[in-house]
């Protein structure tokens, strides 16, 4: 009867799984209008051509030796650690939103000032990651490093891989070793929302690995004893601990895993003892990690203001927006904060609860559900392209090509994502497939798509620490779906039907990026200080100027700045150096764009003078870091809000070229791939 439920479990995370693809293939581009998607028969094809490509990648693997296998599998992880390390030295996030809120707190306690910005009152679940961030930030500074960004994104690239390693552990105790391991190296190799993530400094990147890295150890735990045994079980334990003080959502991952570890009981893989050991373990090490991080966060002077404090169920209202699916929105979320007690509080949320689930039929609640999971599931980068908005540090050859790239970046991301999830369907839904682990596995999925698709509000970033699941599950399943073989006549069809569909996709992508032309290209945007519904701004008074410097090495032609004042007199100067490249004087409403001759500056400085009788004000960002190259100051200092940008002629997406080499280069490994399909065997 067990194994019975567990394989419904499994069915049931397949028909889940059965409508991403639907929703990833044939909605993105509805569901995220501001970014640059391509259609869904250009994007099936790709994906289609993609699964050729891999099933011929199989077939090669196979016929390697188990020497050559184990040198392709090193020269694919040096070259990631490569690669991750050059984008860890070369990209340094500016940070925004939650993550610029964090870091300015963490500073300040490496600093040894422990006030605490009213946001933390708002949002206490970000507490925790900012006094783990803050003890970093501490050690560097006592190093003398001041900018310590890249040192953190080696670690954080670090501990991403531990989840390619923890995968390829599981990928050995699965016997899929060959081709799974190289499989499933190549796609941590080509898959770049990690690289993106690698990047942000937020909860995250923390919380990915989690879920496979806690799977291994337990299963590590059951192969051994004795202090390796209790090693692997003890590390479980902090790990999963880690996920759930971090981000209070994997209490979900610890649900599965508990109900895991009693099937395990029930079907004698294991016996009862350990089942109970692990679980009062992990509950024992759950509550003290809680209040241990309670006790740092008081002792650092954090203390909960319980009137201002967002309650959990403005988070249900929030998902319950049929407008915005569900979620985050400023109206929604004022609408709580202005209630002046947590009583209030609590009860404009229910009102929101009771008013919207009143207005929706159970029609309209269908549509909303499958809404929220289109924003949740749909996008195969959850949200990475979108994460970092402003840099501290990042190449010319990235800005200058910055549209091209997220279009080539999404694009590949998305059929990468498909693979992940056809593998992981065929697995759950095979013979193969019905191992306690893999059951566990579609438990994860199910649980944390209840609760933010069922329950809470909704972000495709909350997907993220499902991401190794999917691709563990989807590299299996790729590994162990049956071959197929292909009659000379056949391979001329499949090459014939490949070269229609690269015409197909030339045709319609050439269009395509004609349609999407720009004419200008945003290279800087500093926009840290409008957060949280609260916006910081700085007060010029009548003769008073107010100068930033802005260290910039690209070519511009154009500065926006964010004026809060409509009335009064201004006069905004741009400088390179102590050459003047343009002046406007008026009220601050109507100077707001400078135009100027196209220039590679390295020493702009953006002046502001109040030439009226009254002040006026402007948006601004309050930080203990420099918005500008990163160094962490010894105060906080103010930094204009603004943008420079290069208006130039009308200019395609992506060039003619790199379609062409694109497609053509897909096609060639389409046809190679069919070439090593097996011919039929003759009776």
């Amino acid at each position: 009867m067990s194994r019975r439920i567990l394989v419904w479990v499994n069915w049931l995370g397949a028909g889940l799984l059965s409508w991403v693809v639907l929703i990833a293939a044939f909605q993105t581009n509805k569901r995220f209008s501001g970014e640059t998607w391509i259609s869904s028969g250009v994007l099936l094809l790709l994906a289609l051509g993609l699964l050729v490509i891999l099933n011929g990648l199989r077939l090669w693997l196979a016929r390697l030796s188990n020497r050559t296998t184990r040198w392709v599998l090193i020269g694919l992880l040096v070259l990631i650690g490569l690669i991750q390390l050059y984008v860890a030295l070369n990209f340094v996030d500016g940070t925004q939103a939650d993550s610029y809120m964090v870091r300015n707190q963490a500073i300040n306690l490496a600093q040894g000032n422990h006030h605490w910005q009213d946001y933390f009152q708002l949002y206490p679940n970000n507490v925790n990651f900012t006094l783990f961030e803050a003890g970093l930030i501490k050690l560097f500074l006592g190093l003398g490093i001041k900018t310590p960004w890249e040192f953190l994104n080696i670690l954080r690239f670090l501990w991403l891989d531990t989840a390619l390693f923890s995968g390829l552990y599981l990928i050995k105790k699965f016997h899929r070793w060959q081709p799974g391991a190289i499989g499933l190296t190549l796609a941590w190799l080509c898959y770049t929302p990690l690289y993106f993530y690698g990047l942000v400094a937020y909860t995250d990147a923390l919380v990915l690995p989690i879920a496979i890295n806690v799977l291994a150890l337990m299963w590590a735990a059951t192969a051994t004893t004795g202090w390796r045994h209790w090693g692997a079980l003890v590390l479980s334990w902090l790990l999963l601990a880690l996920g759930v003080v971090m981000k209070n959502n994997l209490v979900v991952f610890w649900i599965a895993l508990a109900i895991g570890v009693l099937f395990a009981a029930v079907q004698r893989r294991l016996k009862w003892s350990l089942s109970i050991e692990w679980l009062l373990g992990s509950i024992a090490v759950i509550f003290l990690s809680m209040w241990v991080m309670t006790g740092i966060a008081s002792h650092e002077g954090y203390q909960k203001a319980p009137d201002k404090a967002t309650p959990v169920t403005s988070w249900m209202a929030i998902g319950l927006n049929e407008n915005s699916f569900g979620k985050y929105t400023t109206k929604d979320f004022m609408s709580v904060k202005q209630a002046n007690t947590a009583a209030a509080k609590k009860q404009v949320a229910a009102n929101l609860i009771h008013s919207r689930l009143k207005a929706m039929s159970a029609v309209d609640l269908g549509i909303h559900v499958s809404n929220k999971m289109g924003v949740f599931f749909a996008k195969g980068d959850f949200d990475a392209t979108t994460q970092i908005a402003q840099w501290v540090k990042v190449p010319k050859w990235y800005m200058n090509r910055q549209r091209s790239l997220h279009f080539w970046l999404l694009l590949s991301t998305q059929c990468w994502y498909l693979m992940f999830l056809i593998g992981s369907i065929y697995l759950l839904l095979s013979r193969k497939g019905q191992q306690l682990v893999v059951s566990v596995f579609a438990l994860m999925i199910l649980g944390l798509t209840f609760f933010h698709v069922g329950l809470w509000e909704v972000s495709a970033r909350y997907a993220l620490p499902l991401l190794p699941i999917l691709m563990i599950l989807g590299v299996i399943g790729w590994s162990t779906w049956p071959g197929m073989a292909l009659a000379p006549r056949q391979r001329k069809l499949v090459s014939l039907l490949a070269v229609a569909g690269t015409l197909f996709c030339l045709a319609v992508t050439l269009q395509f990026s004609k349609d999407q032309q720009s004419v200008m290209a945003i290279l800087d945007f500093q926009r840290n200080g409008s957060y949280a519904a609260s916006s910081t701004t700085q007060l010029i008074k009548p003769t008073q100027q107010v100068t930033n410097h802005i260290p910039f090495n690209m070519a511009t032609n154009q500065i926006r700045v964010y004026p809060t004042s409509t009335t009064g007199k201004v006069t905004v100067i741009l400088k390179n150096g102590r050459h003047e490249l343009a002046r406007r004087t008026g009220n601050p409403a109507q100077v707001v764009t400078l135009a100027y001759p196209r220039t590679v500056g390295s020493n702009l400085s953006l002046t502001i003078i109040n030439r009226g009788k009254t002040p006026v004000s402007y948006y601004t960002a309050l930080a203990n870091f420099s918005q500008l190259d990163g160094t962490i100051t010894s105060g906080q200092r103010s930094y204009l809000q603004h943008s420079l940008n290069l208006l130039h002629a009308p200019a395609n997406l992506t060039s003619n070229r790199a379609i062409i080499v694109m497609l053509l280069g897909e096609l060639l490994l389409v046809v190679l791939s069919s070439r090593l399909l097996p011919k039929p065997q003759r009776d």
